[in-house]
């Protein structure tokens, strides 16, 4: 997908405004206390986050409620912010296991039949 930036970030854009599970999956720290800036969370405090919030945080995505692709065809230093902020799948141990995958099926989706030893007849 490196060589379609556009349809990459039209990919990107869906997934970003399509939810999908709205619940939040908690973490916690069992032993010990969490410090987290100017903060400390005690052990056994939970901790979560949606992907809705992140998705739709105008901090980071302007004008979040526009289906807006072009903004992912931007510099490094903002595209990392987004990615940083961009969880279609989750993270971590409790991300969706397929989300190694979904650039390996867009490029399929996205290829010509000839990319993969079949010719295209007119």
């Amino acid at each position: 997908l490196e060589k379609l930036p556009y349809l990459t970030a039209v990919i990107k854009e869906g997934l970003r405004m399509a939810m999908g599970a709205m619940n939040r999956s908690a973490r916690v720290s069992p032993y010990e206390d969490l410090q987290y800036g100017k903060w400390i969370l005690p052990k056994g405090f939970p901790v979560s986050m949606s992907s809705y919030w992140m998705h739709n945080d105008p901090n980071v995505f302007h004008n979040p409620e526009i289906f807006m692709p072009e903004r992912w065809l931007c510099g490094p230093d903002e595209l990392k912010m987004m990615n940083g902020s961009f969880v279609p799948f989750s993270r971590g141990s409790r991300g969706c296991l397929a989300r190694k995958y979904i650039n390996v099926i867009n490029l399929f989706a996205s290829s010509p039949p000839s990319a993969f030893g079949q010719r295209l007849t007119t």
